[in-house]
């Protein structure tokens, strides 16, 4: 892109330079007479808006009385030179009104070399002129469209959705939002709706003195929101990165769906997932079902349900009601877009912690990362596989997803996990501490602290962190299976069998209590045959937490038993 003061618009193939007043298409002049290139100019500014035929013509002829043949004549050698062949046309005639622009303008107000040296940005929730709940979902949307194009290609690390969610809110200065992610350059954006627009102000700030790089406008009609999000992805990939693969050009490209109320369901899906309580899974699996049933052909929403469906087997639900549920969504988005890294993520997870099929999860994690470079998370669940099956190779992978995300919950209570598993506990409780820091009262942070600190001895602090994630959980059973494993490791056997009591014959049908939860309160209690019996429970409920068993410090007292071998095997750990 050119250095310019003048306005440069664009529209599908064509360029309108108001600089040397010329028309390119495709980078070759149009040829344009001087009235006919005013007319374009006058249509392209209003954009969307009907335009009377009598301003036209005092634009066009400004002091001369001219007939209205004059500018039929006129529109008909526009449309001629434009070749348009689209539907509805560019040029749309309003009967005895006047005229109407209906192309995906992108106007061009500065632009900079300097932004290729940008190696790291964060694309922020844009911001709503009135900040409605609908607005502000719509501004979400339009930062994570173009997180999820841009984040599918190596040349440049994007910051992912759960990271920039927190900047969410009107009135944050976007150039120390940039600073607290660690990135090179935000994307700054606000919009407008009125009257079936959309209007769309976007700029790019480098972080370290606050310079714009880029900056773009664009207005469309409001059932033209795909375009834009295209526009806008195109125009920032072209601005940050000259040198472009052909691939990752291919990939970004790619909409997943054109229908505005789909997109919208799948919106609110993403808003409830990440926030990973109960409720918040349900009501997001029923918006990306909704989604679906809207479009069935939308692969990202049958990836979602797939996600949203795993997570609760971790904490919520039964894996037996939920994981092959995740496992016919990730097979039905595979199915639909076999190059759909977030779906060949969920199958990974699927595979791992209800099918134990290890080396189908080894491939789909590659697949996901190889897809998808810039899918944090699949970096992360892949180091984490990676410790579970014993295998090196996993600190590359938690530096890459912290090369991608370094300050998001997910990513600092994430990366500790395979330091926890490996024994590196004074490692795994600095991600957690930075975690918590970063978001007070993050429960599963908390409850990663517990054990780490349990680990090192200090086991008064790992009761009292226990005590209060099950506060900050809503009595989680994981938290309260912690808090119980402590008590056992202190000599408070009597409060520890209370605990496994309120595990076995807790009312809450919703709050899944994993056998392998129990298990380690028997190990700790010195209960070994009690031990064994949960953990054979829990091989017949294909409980996700046996992914652990191999490298769990916390059943290291039942290793020596040959029971504990067996088990692995039944697993195929070994």
């Amino acid at each position: 892109m050119e250095n310019s003061t003048a306005p440069v618009y664009e529209f599908g193939p064509f360029r309108l330079d108001t600089g040397v007043h010329n028309l390119f298409r495709d980078g070759v002049p149009v040829p344009l007479t001087p009235k006919a290139f005013e007319l374009l100019l006058a249509l392209v500014e209003g954009t969307g808006k009907l335009i009377a035929k009598e301003a036209l013509m005092r634009r066009l002829w400004p002091e001369t009385i001219v007939e209205e043949g004059n500018l039929a004549v006129t529109v008909f050698a526009l449309r001629k030179a434009l070749a348009d062949t689209s539907d509805p046309p560019l040029i749309e005639t309003v009967p005895r009104r006047g005229y109407r622009f209906n192309g995906i303008v992108k106007e061009i107000a500065a632009t900079t070399r300097e932004a290729e040296s940008v190696q790291s940005v964060a694309i922020l929730p844009f911001k709503p002129l009135v900040p409605q709940e609908e607005n502000v979902l719509l501004g979400f949307g339009m930062a994570d469209a173009v997180i999820t194009r841009l984040s599918q290609t190596e040349e440049i690390i994007v910051r992912p959705t759960g990271a920039v969610a927190p900047y969410a809110a009107p009135g944050q200065d976007p150039i120390e939002a940039g600073r607290s992610l660690r990135v090179d350059a935000v994307l700054d954006g606000h919009l407008q709706r009125e009257a079936g627009q959309i209007r769309v102000t976007v700029q790019l700030l480098r972080t370290a003195d606050g310079k714009a790089l880029w900056a773009d406008r664009f207005h469309v009609a409001l059932q033209n929101l795909f375009e834009v999000q295209d526009s806008i992805a195109e125009a920032v990939g072209a601005a940050l990165i000259e040198r472009l693969s052909e691939p990752s050009r291919l990939r970004w490209r790619k909409r997943y769906t054109n229908s505005p109320q789909a997109y919208r369901s799948y919106l609110w899906g993403q808003h409830y997932n990440n926030q990973r309580t109960l409720d918040s899974c349900l009501r997001a699996i029923q918006c990306f079902e909704e989604a679906a049933a809207t479009d069935p052909h939308y692969a990202l929403a049958y990836a979602g349900i797939g996600d949203a469906l795993s997570w609760t087997s971790h904490f919520y639900l039964p894996p037996a009601e939920v994981m092959p549920k995740a496992r016919t969504a990730a097979r039905t988005a595979l199915g639909l877009d076999e190059r759909l890294g977030e779906a060949h993520c969920v199958m990974a997870e699927v595979k791992k912690w209800f099918d134990w099929d290890f080396e189908g999860a080894a491939r789909h994690y590659r697949r996901a990362i190889e897809l998808n470079p810039g899918h944090a998370y699949a970096h992360l669940y892949y180091a984490i596989f990676r410790v579970q099956m014993g295998q090196s190779g996993w600190e590359s992978e938690v530096a890459a997803m912290l090369r991608i995300d370094p300050v998001s919950n997910i990513a600092l209570c994430g990366g500790g996990v395979p330091y926890y598993y490996t024994r590196r506990h004074a490692e795994a409780i600095d991600f957690q501490s930075r975690c918590l820091e970063a978001v007070p009262g993050f429960w599963v942070a908390e409850i990663m602290l517990s054990w780490s600190y349990e680990q090192q001895g200090r086991l008064l602090e790992a009761a009292s962190t226990a005590e209060q994630a099950i506060e900050h959980s809503g009595r989680s059973h994981v938290c309260l299976a912690t808090l119980g494993y402590c008590l056992a490791k202190l000599g408070e056997r009597a409060r520890a069998e209370e605990v496994l009591t309120s595990l076995v014959s807790s009312p809450d049908g919703a709050n899944y209590s994993s056998p392998y939860y129990r298990a380690l309160i028997h190990a700790a209690l010195g209960n070994k045959d009690e031990a064994f019996s949960c953990l054979q429970r829990a091989v017949a409920e294909r409980a996700g937490w046996l992914a652990y068993a191999r490298v769990d410090p916390k059943l290291d007292v039942l290793r020596d038993d040959p029971r504990f071998d067996a088990l692995l095997r039944q697993v195929g750990l070994i």
